[in-house]
């Protein structure tokens, strides 16, 4: 389970209070002095302890960089679909570099790439990632020092516009024309070469997030 810490700010209010000292009853018409005031002594603000301050986790870290890491693979796609899909494996398959080029995942990516570059297409705009919440991590689930995160993502791709070679608009293609939700989960060794991977990545088109 995901736990989540709120941060508060705690505000200090120093107040000083003032005795005034009134004259005394008696024969001596001398007034009696009033004490001068004197001001409280001046307290430091106390020193942080590092050892509570808030720096992020690992779990916090890694969350981010797995977070990171969906959000700029939408954009590499993206990009790549501007290009009308130039060298389209060498670009994308470094985010799915964990799965084998044989599995269904893998499959299902690169032969619509390679369709959409058969076919001359070109993409106008491209999917937003609006936001991936995380549903579950594991730190080094397999204990081979890979942790995984599983994000519900919603995602849009309403900006989207198929192109022919020529510059028409394309009949064939088409985007949702609303949000929807996906389900991605991604493996990693983040600070090392392997990185992360996406793993799973289900998309569901015809609901709305």
């Amino acid at each position: 389970m995901i736990s989540h810490r709120a941060h508060r700010t705690v505000v200090a209010l120093a107040t000083a209070a003032l005795t005034l000292a009134a004259c005394a009853p008696g024969d001596d018409p001398t007034p009696v002095p009033t004490p001068t005031p004197t001001s409280p002594p001046t307290t430091e603000p106390p020193t942080a302890d590092p050892s509570t301050s808030d720096a992020p986790t690992y779990e916090e870290v890694q969350i981010a960089d797995a977070r990171e890491f969906v959000i700029e693979s939408y954009e590499v796609a993206g990009a790549i679909g501007n290009d009308g899909f130039e060298n389209w494996e060498a670009r994308i398959y470094p985010y799915y570099s964990g799965v084998s080029t044989d599995s269904e995942l893998w499959q299902l990516v690169s032969q619509s790439f390679e369709e959409y570059a058969a076919e001359g297409i070109v993409i106008e705009g491209g999917t937003e990632v609006v936001s991936a919440d995380v549903t579950e991590w594991e730190e080094d689930p397999t204990g081979e020092g890979f942790d995984t995160v599983v994000f519900d993502v919603c995602l849009d791709s309403s900006s989207v516009v198929f192109r022919n070679s020529d510059g028409t608009e394309s009949s064939d293609y088409s985007s949702p024309d609303h949000r929807y939700p996906a389900e991605i989960e991604v493996m990693g060794q983040p600070g090392t070469d392997l990185g992360w991977s996406i793993m799973e990545q289900i998309a569901d088109a015809t609901s709305s997030c």
